[in-house]
């Protein structure tokens, strides 16, 4: 279709799946490294586990796991190569996750030990361990986007707040070790992506503005 000389761009594709259990405005989506699994986020702080195979064959629309945060979920990410996640919530708390995988399918028909004694703290197929957390300050309120960036000496978490500043979080010592504090005028930061070797981020802001960051120098270079 066009509109005054634009073109529309129209997805096309098949259905497999309706997934219906949340009962609120689904507020982010994540999917794991391996693919085998993705999370959903709502604004009533339920986390749904959904396994992915199931959108394909044995289709149940059923979630492998359902738990509450107590607070709006916001953003969730994933650590590169991890089966390990991070969940914002509205009540200011960052929490990493740990998941492990109990049902032997999942695990690729590799039944590990030390796995056992997760599972009666869990579904049949995973269970879900709190293994760090982290409360922002009244003044900053919540985290609105995560992402991690990990090298073997810099294990981050950098996550943007309500009040224009980016913070990045050493995962290891659970101490904020950079912030940098947007222009509030050019908007809330809504995205941002940081190069792999930490040297710079991009920061995208409710306004429409673009931020380049040099984040070694926490120095702001340039806005467009």
């Amino acid at each position: 279709k066009q509109r005054s000389g634009t073109e529309y761009f129209e997805p096309k594709g098949l259905l497999v799946a309706k997934l219906l259990e949340h009962k609120s405005c689904i507020n982010c989506v994540a999917v794991s490294p391996d693919q085998k699994i993705f999370i959903t986020g709502d604004d009533l702080g339920l986390l749904k586990f959904w396994n992915t195979e199931r959108l394909e064959k044995n289709v149940t629309g059923l979630s492998m796991l359902s738990t509450s945060l107590g607070s709006s979920i916001k953003s969730i990410s994933f650590i590169h190569n991890r089966n390990c996640f991070a969940v914002s919530t509205m009540n200011g708390y960052i929490k990493i996750f740990r998941i492990d995988y109990v049902n032997n399918d999942l695990m690729d028909g590799s039944k590990s030990p030390s796995l056992s004694r997760f599972a009666s703290k869990s579904s049949n197929d995973i269970s879900l361990t709190l293994i760090r957390h982290y409360y922002l300050d009244a003044e900053d309120e919540y985290a609105l986007n995560l992402q991690f960036s990990v090298k073997s000496t810099s294990p981050y978490l950098i996550f943007s707040t309500c009040s224009s500043k980016v913070m990045v979080l050493d995962i290891r010592s659970l101490k904020v070790v950079k912030v940098l504090q947007n222009d509030l005028r050019r908007g809330i930061p809504t995205s941002f992506v940081v190069d792999a070797n930490q040297s710079w981020i991009l920061i995208g802001t409710s306004r429409g503005f673009l931020d380049l960051w040099n984040l070694q120098l926490e120095l702001h270079l340039k806005s467009v």
